[in-house]
């Protein structure tokens, strides 16, 4: 090289090597940085959308469920999934009332309402109450038997005095109506007897007999029975019970204009629901003398006198 060709290397720029690397390290920090950021934020929505889909609850219909009846407990007819399981521990089948219930599947929760409902009305079971002319009787006395899953209570129509129907001797119908505490009513009529003499049981005798109606008429003789255990009071019943409502609607129809079912008069009552018919009669001894000629006073031989009739007979305590 000549000396002419001098290279001047004053202002050449010198390249700082170590902090390049440096600043190349600072970065690729950041980015990884960012990355773990970004993917932090993609798995924490990831797991939120999880969560929020495993604890989200989806409304099922709800069911209603006869108070005291056992629940379902078949989550196949709840839900039409699989690997469902069925939570009914806040249900009270006993009481009355709305209670959530829960069923978790694999993938979902799901919820509804089973709701207890009391729709049926109380059962109950009258007896015959005898007293004496002027006697006062409670309302309560006329209920043999009574069942319902709440409280009962009774009650007579708005207008029912007693003095309308402890004065004279004879049979009095006496409407009752039983309430549960859903207000679900049973309508019953009491049987009462006034008489002279007081009865302190009743002998049942029941018989089927033939009618010219599309129906089965079965006739319940009651005779009292004092302390002791003679006759002292006696009544009949006939009770209808037609296969139709056409011919049950016409001959409540012909009762209404001559008081009379097949020539019988008596106390009427009339069961639209279920087509019976039933007819309270009082009798006198000379009705029961037709029996046999002569009507026994004693409880064995009226008994025994039943018996051979083919009739049914059991005793039954009055009061």
């Amino acid at each position: 090289m000549k000396s002419s060709d001098f290279i001047d290397l004053s202002n050449v720029e010198i390249l700082d090597i170590g902090d390049n690397k440096e600043k190349n390290k600072k970065n690729i920090i950041i980015i990884l940085i960012m990355v773990l950021i970004i993917l932090f934020g993609i798995g924490l929505y990831l797991f939120l959308k999880f969560a929020k889909e495993n604890t989200k609850e989806y409304k099922l219909d709800d069911k209603v469920v006869e108070l005291g009846n056992n629940l379902d407990n078949n989550v196949n007819n709840y839900i039409n999934e699989k690997e469902c399981k069925l939570n009914l521990k806040n249900v009270n089948k006993d009481k009355i009332g709305k209670y959530k219930y829960t069923i978790k599947c694999k993938k979902r929760n799901y919820y509804g309402y089973i709701i207890v409902k009391d729709t049926i009305k109380p059962t109950v079971t009258t007896k015959i109450v005898n007293i004496l002319p002027n006697e006062e009787f409670r309302i309560d006395q006329f209920i043999l038997r009574s069942y319902d899953l709440t409280e009962l209570s009774y009650k007579y129509d708005d207008d029912f005095e007693i003095s309308k129907y402890n004065k004279g001797n004879g049979l009095y119908l006496i409407p009752i109506h039983v309430l549960d505490s859903s207000k679900n009513q049973t309508d019953i009529n009491g049987v009462l007897i006034v008489s002279s003499l007081k009865a302190i049981k009743y002998l049942t005798a029941t018989k089927l007999e033939s009618t010219s109606y599309n129906a089965t008429l079965t006739i319940t003789d009651y005779i009292g029975i004092n302390e002791s255990n003679y006759y002292v009071n006696s009544m009949r019943v006939y009770q209808y019970v037609f296969n139709g409502n056409e011919e049950y609607s016409k001959v409540k129809e012909e009762y209404i204009n001559t008081n009379k079912i097949n020539n019988i008069e008596g106390n009427v009552t009339f069961d639209d629901e279920n087509n019976i018919i039933t007819i309270y009669k009082m009798l006198n001894k000379s009705d029961l003398d037709l029996l046999n000629g002569s009507f026994p006073y004693t409880y064995t031989e009226i008994s025994i006198l039943y018996s051979k009739l083919g009739y049914n007979v059991k005793i039954e305590t009055n009061n």
